[in-house]
């Protein structure tokens, strides 16, 4: 899931969220990530 997402929004951005967001992050879904965003 996270894989997927990161092609979509791009390397940088999504290695960046998700190193910076805590594990929650994964369960979280795509409609959430893009709120926080």
């Amino acid at each position: 899931m996270a894989k997927l997402y990161a092609r979509r929004r791009g390397r940088a951005q999504s290695k960046r969220l998700y190193r910076t967001s805590p594990p929650t992050f994964v369960r979280l879904t795509p409609q959430e990530v893009e709120n926080l965003i």
